[in-house]
């Protein structure tokens, strides 16, 4: 049995009931949207105020100034920017199936979107390079303030730059031109890449990031594990230690005992 066409049933519903060409519109039950609105509303309440917490205090508290809590700083502010601007209105989306806010803000928020996640996945990255720096011991030396500057002006301006420049000059649509016009309609909001920048950018936002963390944190874990070795070669080394320092001084002590006796025989026959 074939399954109805959604754009051809009668039975379909439209993102914009008076707009030619509008988008059909996924139709939920009042019970299943409330469950959604509930779940997606709680993990943007619940991103919120952590975030807030960590920049308040981080901003607020000079004890709290360091160049590895920056870092941590301008993640939540990241994470923060990302629950307010970006989590409201996908869900919206993903809900309603529709997007109500026209196209410009679409590709706005597509952007944010982008610039955000990228943003944050970078800052993860430094700060493993942060603990990288951090464990052979020459963390004052290496990490600083200004090399935590060019770590977040990184984390910032690449994501943007690639970002707004790649939608905006629609360099993701190049020999997509047929798909997009085919799956065009008022009321669509969705990014599309061509071959090219969609594995391009899946490997620099993605892929290229997520492989120096893991490789860092091989590395933080195989030093770490030696030094744990080392620290508990220490107790053994310092028992075999006093065990050669008890087994010389008793050995001393026998051969003293035995110059004593043979002493006192020579004095005994002596005296004889």
């Amino acid at each position: 049995m074939n399954s109805p066409d959604p754009w051809n049933s009668a039975e379909v519903q439209f993102s914009f009931a008076f707009v030619n060409n509008s988008c059909p519109k996924n139709v939920r039950s009042v019970s299943s949207a409330f469950a959604m609105y509930v779940v997606m509303i709680g993990a943007i309440v619940m991103t919120m105020p952590g975030n807030m917490a960590v920049i308040i205090s981080i901003a607020h508290f000079k004890q709290l100034h360091s160049p590895t809590n920056f870092l941590i700083l301008s993640t939540a502010t990241t994470d923060f920017l990302l629950s307010c601007v970006v989590m409201p209105f996908s869900m919206i989306r993903s809900i309603a199936s529709c997007w109500y806010f026209g196209d410009l803000f679409c590709k706005v928020h597509s952007c944010c979107d982008i610039v955000l996640c990228t943003t944050s996945i970078f800052h993860l990255c430094f700060i493993s390079v942060d603990c990288y720096y951090a464990v052979p011991l020459h963390y004052v030396t290496k990490t600083t303030i200004p090399v935590i500057v060019v770590f977040l002006f990184i984390s910032w301006s690449f994501p943007t730059f690639l970002a707004f420049g790649l939608v905006f000059s629609e360099l993701n649509i190049i020999g997509a031109e047929d798909f997009v016009a085919a799956k065009d309609c008022t009321g669509l909001c969705v990014l599309i890449f061509n071959k090219l920048w969609g594995v391009l950018a899946y490997f620099v936002a993605f892929f290229l990031p997520g492989i120096v963390m893991v490789g860092i944190y091989v590395h933080i874990f195989t030093v770490a594990r030696k030094h744990a070795q080392h620290i508990g070669m220490g107790p053994k080394m310092n028992q075999l230690g006093s065990e050669s320092k008890i087994k010389t001084s008793s050995k001393k002590e026998s051969e003293a005992t035995k110059t004593e006796l043979v002493e006192r025989f020579m004095v005994t026959v002596a005296s004889e």
